[in-house]
Parts: C-alpha cells; sequence; structure tokens
C-alpha cells in the first residue's frame, strides 16, 4: 500500500478544547485542525456540541483508514461475485482484526472512546 500524505495518526481532539484535533493519542500533541459548528447552508449554527462532534469525526480519521488498511484486500485479486467461503476463512484472523480496529474506529467517532 501506499505511504499516507497526511499527518499520521493517532489524533484525538485537544486536552485544551473539544473542538481542537492534535497529533497524539492523548490530545496534547500539535494542533492538525479545528472543527465548527456549521450548518447545511454553512452557516454557524452556535451549538457547540456540533463541532465537539465534528472534532471526534475528524479524529478518528486515521483509525478509520487503519481499520480499512487492515482488511486482506490484496488476498482477492477476483470479481467478488467469485470469491468462495474458503478464502474468507483462510483470512479469518485478518477480517476478525479489520472488525476489531472499524469497531474502535466508529467509537471514536461517536466520541465514545477512552481516549481523548
Amino acid at each position: 500500500s501506499s505511504t499516507p500524505k497526511w499527518t499520521s495518526g493517532p489524533w484525538a481532539t485537544s486536552a485544551r478544547g473539544a473542538r481542537d484535533i492534535c497529533e497524539g493519542a492523548d490530545g496534547t500533541g500539535e494542533l492538525i485542525a479545528t472543527a465548527y459548528e456549521m450548518n447545511k447552508d454553512r452557516h454557524t449554527d452556535n451549538d457547540e456540541a456540533t463541532g465537539e462532534h465534528n472534532a471526534a469525526v475528524m479524529a478518528a480519521a486515521p483509525d478509520l483508514y487503519a481499520a480499512l488498511e487492515a482488511l486482506p484486500l490484496d488476498s482477492f485479486d477476483k470479481d467478488m461475485d467469485t470469491i468462495d467461503a474458503a478464502e474468507f476463512v483462510d483470512n479469518a484472523d485478518a477480517f476478525f482484526t479489520a472488525m476489531q480496529k472499524a469497531r474502535a474506529a466508529m467509537a471514536k467517532a461517536r466520541g465514545e472512546s477512552d481516549a481523548r
């Protein structure tokens, strides 16, 4: 796989402010971005919780990418319609790992993770 061109993870919402996204799992690294509260018309809706939720999703981006990257996609060089169950069984550990990473990243995006 190619090397990502963005700031490497993990990212977390900042210990300084929940709308800031910083490098590092503890939220004390360099500032990467700040999330704002915007509604569908691109106007600030002054709902700070929306900005915090936006920041949580953004902070989970490297984890979500890692979960997708953990899928054993290189093992499946065929059209998905022709893959048989044995190929999934042969790659069960990789699928299990990817699912664990995906569940953790989704919880982080929802703001449910223990890490900042």
